[in-house]
């Protein structure tokens, strides 16, 4: 008997190490946008996520259906996921910058040398941010940028794989149903 709940207590305790939630704020003209960063990197940072979108009722659950998909894969190693609502009163052009510097305080912060970055938005935020990149003869590490997420479809863009994203999506259909 002790044998089994030593077992389970293991399980349990490996199952619950992975995803660790964290809400950082950043300042823009005395204003506070709130952020969220889910870490999965218990042995170091290979992929980075970033998702930003404006903060409407269309938007209103792309981090809560991102992260119940997450919850479906136990092994998510050496990856961040960040989650930026924008409040829809700034203008493209602001928006673009605060993604800018966002990014540069993500960088930054997580010391991200050989990580690659994959985007994703409602519209592209990114040109300021990859254009100032090539500029300054520094290394753009953006591989992928989706655009035109919603709640349906975020799933998307938070895995390499779309096998893996496919697989997943009918297995959550399946549990919905029941």
């Amino acid at each position: 008997m002790k044998k089994i709940i030593i077992i389970v207590f293991i399980f349990m305790s490996i199952k619950n190490i992975g995803q660790h939630q964290q809400n950082i704020f950043y300042y823009h003209k005395d204003e506070v946008i709130t952020y969220s960063r889910i870490d999965y990197t218990q042995y170091g940072i290979a992929h980075v996520y970033v998702s930003m979108y404006e903060q409407n009722e269309q938007n209103k659950y792309i981090k809560t259906e991102a992260l119940n998909f997450l919850k479906e894969f136990s092994q998510l190693y050496h990856t961040l996921y960040f989650f930026i609502e924008i409040p829809s009163k700034y203008s493209f052009e602001e928006k673009e910058n605060i993604f800018n510097e966002i990014m540069k305080e993500i960088e930054k912060k997580e010391n991200i040398q050989k990580a690659y970055f994959y985007l994703n938005f409602d519209i592209d935020y990114s040109q300021k941010y990859q254009t100032e990149k090539i500029e300054n003869n520094m290394e753009n590490k953006v591989k992928r940028v989706s655009i035109n997420i919603n709640q349906k479809n975020i799933k998307n863009g938070l895995l390499l794989n779309k096998n893996k994203v496919e697989k997943t999506t009918k297995k959550l259909n399946r549990k919905n149903k029941k």
